[in-house]
């Protein structure tokens, strides 16, 4: 069984070595309670997994786009047998893999496209710098027209916008598909947690896994593997300034007759050199990022499956009913609430003996417990804390309202909105 870390909330799954397919096996169930129960258990996780949805707030149109393509989900039914709730269960997993998957396929062509386009216009660039024997260590003006062709030089400028268009394309389908998939794990992780609670007291020993030691080594070193995504950010910045700062240096020259070329050259060979370290690094972050994904969704399958098998040692009377509870929690708390709920053990203990059966008793016993929340607009779920809509619009006493924050989130927004746009003709091309 998970175990539960008070102080921060945490739960530790056992390791699963090198196994690269794992399946939840359904309980045999002698009785009609305990079929219930393994019933019971399957819903409220399924309950866990379609409400993710409700918590969005700012990312809600990415998280929206990418869901559009999950059929799982939306094929979330009534069960009537342990084999086809477990079927169900490997199904969800099974797909938020593949999501992970198909946005680190998209982030490879980008990153691929990037740094094969930047390391080809260095090398023509480094090759017009070496040919030019008498010129100043110091001057860089002939990688502005590397070429010496007015045709040639201008094919070049139009290959770094091309790259630029094509690779901006590409981010979103990424940033989409990994946003979904992590509020998935936020919420199953919690969701997990709590169902595993429902089983504390009751009789019943798990076979414990066996514990590899590539996988720990793998679990270490990968989350500092993912912070290469925060490193090619840094890269991305500096792309993003240079651009502009070329174009301004151009103006400057043209019209009052400066001679900036060698620091235009210069410019250039840096932008070509950070996207081409940006493109490495995204790679290794995602990739690791991705990686993270498929083994905590496999440890998932892994922890379902032995609390499926606790469930034939249960009192099916009095975890079903807890189980209900838990399924009311799933349907209308946010994850952060959810994770916030976790952390303390005497709020579980204290809502699995608790009499809760409507929204209206779920926030009155949330209150008692002192839990910070705030009700959504239409009063039908609980978030943590205010949430703001897509274009940054805070929830203020019942409605959405203007901040002045909102003026370093709107351009953002905008940003994200055109991303899609202009992903939405390659990402048709390819799903073909």
């Amino acid at each position: 069984m998970p175990s539960i870390s008070p102080s921060s909330g945490s739960i530790g799954y056992p390791n699963l070595g090198a196994a690269t397919r794992i399946t939840i096996t359904p309980v045999a169930t002698g009785s009609e309670k305990s079929k219930d129960l393994v019933l019971g258990f399957a819903a409220a996780f399924k309950q866990a997994c379609s409400t993710t949805v409700l918590g969005q707030t700012f990312y809600s149109p990415e998280f929206n786009r990418a869901q559009d393509a999950l059929r799982q989900i939306d094929a979330l039914g009534e069960c009537r047998n342990a084999d086809e709730a477990f079927r169900q269960l490997n199904a969800i997993l099974d797909e938020l893999k593949q999501t992970g998957k198909q946005g680190l396929k998209f982030r490879l062509w980008r990153d691929g496209i990037s740094v094969l386009t930047s390391l080809t216009l260095m090398a023509i660039m480094a090759s017009a710098l070496q040919s030019q024997q008498e010129r100043d260590s110091d001057d860089f003006s002939a990688a502005n027209n590397p070429v010496g062709m007015l045709a040639a030089d201008a094919g070049l400028v139009l290959l770094e916008g091309s790259k630029m268009l094509i690779t901006t394309s590409l981010s979103y389908p990424t940033l989409k598909r990994h946003h979904l998939v992590d509020e998935f794990l936020k919420r199953i992780t919690a969701s997990v947690a709590l169902l595993s609670a429902c089983l504390d007291e009751q009789i019943g020993t798990v076979p414990a896994n066996s514990v590899s030691r590539w996988n720990a080594v793998k679990r270490c070193v990968l989350p500092y593997m993912e912070k290469g995504r925060d490193v090619s950010t840094a890269f991305t910045l500096f792309n993003t300034v240079s651009s502009p700062a070329r174009g301004v240096l151009w103006s400057i020259e043209t019209v009052n007759g400066f001679n900036l070329g060698s620091v235009r050259g210069f410019l250039r060979m840096m932008q070509n050199a950070s996207d081409s370290l940006r493109s490495i690094f995204s790679t290794i972050g995602s990739a690791a990022r991705t990686t993270l994904f498929t083994d905590e969704l496999d440890q998932f399958k892994a922890t379902l499956s032995e609390l499926g098998k606790q469930c034939e040692h249960a009192d099916a009377e009095q975890v079903l009913s807890q189980l209900k509870k838990m399924e009311l929690l799933f349907t209308f708390c946010s994850t952060p609430l959810l994770s916030q709920i976790v952390a303390s053990r005497s709020v579980i203990a204290n809502f699995k003996s608790a009499s809760i059966t409507s929204f209206n008793t779920l926030k009155g016993f949330l209150d008692e417990e002192k839990i910070t929340l705030v009700v959504s607009s239409d009063r039908q779920f609980l978030h943590s804390e205010a949430p703001e809509n897509s274009w940054g619009e805070k929830l203020m006493q019942g409605a959405y309202k203007y901040r002045f924050s909102m003026v370093g989130r709107l351009p953002y927004r905008i940003v994200l909105e055109m991303q899609h746009q202009m992903s939405r003709a390659l990402e048709r091309i390819m799903r073909r």
